[in-house]
């Protein structure tokens, strides 16, 4: 989960948004975005869809790629869906 909450993190720096900024555009609470960058694991699929859209990030890259080079080392992951 760390190359994701990084991703996420560094994405959010980089464009010099807020937790409240990346809140109000992606219609996600910033206490769920902090929530969000600290522990992304119950992080849902079309809040990530949100934030990789105003973030301008590639959501196939979030997962297994070290996009902002903060030497995070490859990890995997396993996506679970609701049926919702």
């Amino acid at each position: 989960m760390e190359i994701l909450r990084n991703n996420l993190r560094m994405g959010r720096l980089s464009k010099n948004l807020s937790q409240r900024e990346v809140g109000e555009l992606a219609k996600i609470s910033a206490n769920k975005i902090l929530k969000i960058e600290k522990d992304p694991s119950n992080l849902r699929v079309d809040d990530l869809l949100e934030i990789c859209k105003v973030l301008n990030l590639d959501i196939s890259e979030v997962f297994t790629k070290d996009i902002f080079n903060v030497g995070v080392r490859n990890e995997s992951y396993c996506i679970t869906f609701n049926g919702k």
